[in-house]
């Protein structure tokens, strides 16, 4: 019925909260205990250099301890990598940058 398919997305839907919240508290403990914070990134060539550079200016002025990474293996790479595609869609990095954009297929 209607309301059983509305309880059952309501209930994915906690889950993902309850996994959200759970992802914060680790991380604000790891920050009261003075752990890195860390980012990883994965994506085009071109910019790898200004990145690099953000990333460093990022640490350099953080009040908080900063691990950054970047590798720079071609945007259809970071594309994969990002979305999680070999993976269950649960993503290898933080972050990607990329020139070819991104679709619902990719």
């Amino acid at each position: 019925s209607y309301a059983e398919v509305e309880r059952e997305l309501m209930t994915t839907q906690i889950a993902s909260l309850e996994a959200e919240v759970e992802t914060l508290r680790a991380t604000t403990a790891a920050l009261a205990v003075g752990q890195p914070i860390t980012l990883h990134g994965s994506g085009t060539t071109n910019p790898s250099k200004y990145f690099w550079q953000a990333m460093e200016l990022f640490r350099e002025r953080a009040r908080m301890q900063l691990h950054m990474t970047y590798r720079a293996i071609g945007s259809s790479s970071g594309q994969f990598e990002f979305v999680g595609a070999a993976n269950g869609h649960n993503p290898y990095n933080d972050f990607g940058s990329g020139d070819i954009p991104m679709t619902k297929t990719n």
